[in-house]
């Protein structure tokens, strides 16, 4: 009896053992994940943060383009419209100014190259998807109109294999449709 026991604790020791090194490793691989999650953030506010900066220098590029571009013009506007003082007015009215004096050739010297074919691909996106729209109204229409000839042909008394000839179908699609239109 005693032998039993012993043979038993020393079974319920080896498995606790066992539990035990299987925990370890789970919690190894937790802390692992941690770890990698937290330099998938660092990097990921390294990323968004280069990017940021990267932006604010291409506005304060854009900002001087513009600035150099009418720089004489706006002067002469300047003083036009504040009077003799322009220094007092604030530099809001400037950019507004230059706002005014961009014509449609320095947007477009702005603008990326590959800016039309970009307006292209979303107007052709927009007319597929009107098309697809269009089509799959015309599908569901040639469906219905399907179903009425199937339960016609069926209350003329024809069979599954009479209707299929007719409609230039499948036995089993009109069996299908018909049951189909049953349950609905």
């Amino acid at each position: 009896m005693t032998t039993i026991l012993l043979i038993l604790c020393f079974a319920l020791l080896a498995l606790a053992f066992f539990l035990i090194i299987l925990l370890y490793l789970k919690i190894s691989q937790l802390k692992d994940v941690e770890k990698k999650q937290e330099r998938l953030l660092k990097e990921f506010e390294h990323v968004i943060t280069s990017y940021v900066m990267e932006i604010k220098e291409e506005n304060e590029v854009f900002l001087n383009r513009i600035k150099h571009m009418n720089q004489p013009n706006n002067d002469e506007k300047i003083q036009e419209r504040d009077g003799p003082n322009p220094e007092e007015k604030s530099d809001n009215k400037r950019v507004d100014l230059i706002e005014l004096e961009l014509t449609s050739d320095d947007l477009q010297d702005l603008l990326p190259s590959n800016y039309d074919e970009e307006e292209e691909l979303k107007e052709q996106k927009l007319t597929e998807t009107d098309n697809k729209e269009e089509s799959s109204e015309k599908d569901a229409k040639n469906v219905e109109i399907l179903f009425k000839d199937i339960e016609h042909l069926i209350k003329l008394g024809l069979s599954y294999e009479e209707i299929a000839k007719k409609l230039n179908k499948g036995k089993t699609e009109i069996e299908l449709l018909h049951k189909f239109r049953q349950n609905h």
